[in-house]
C-alpha cells in the first residue's frame, strides 16, 4: 500500500514552501491542507495538537507518523529510504 501524506500549511510560510519544493523534487505525492484557507483544516491541525508548520502526517499500513516542521533528515528516513 502506498503511503498517504497530508501536509498542513499556511500562506507565506517559508518552511512550508521549502517542504513542498523538497517533496516535489523527490516526486512525493501529498495532499496540501492550508489551515488559513479552510477552517476544517485548521480544526484538524489543532486536533492533531499542531504546534508548528508545516505539519506532516504520514499514514502507512495503518500506522500514523506526525512530523512537525521541515525536518529533512527525518523525512528522508520516513519517505525515501524506507
Amino acid at each position: 500500500m502506498e503511503k498517504k501524506i497530508v501536509v498542513y500549511t499556511m500562506f507565506n510560510c517559508i518552511f512550508c514552501i521549502n517542504l513542498k519544493n523538497w517533496m516535489e523534487s523527490n516526486q512525493l505525492r501529498y495532499e496540501e491542507r492550508n489551515i488559513i484557507k479552510d477552517s476544517e483544516y485548521e480544526k484538524e491541525f489543532h486536533d492533531l495538537n499542531g504546534a508548528g508548520l508545516p505539519l506532516i502526517v504520514i499514514q502507512n499500513n495503518g500506522e500514523e507518523t506526525i512530523v512537525t516542521g521541515f525536518n529533512q533528515r527525518k523525512l528522508e528516513k520516513l519517505l525515501i529510504k524506507s
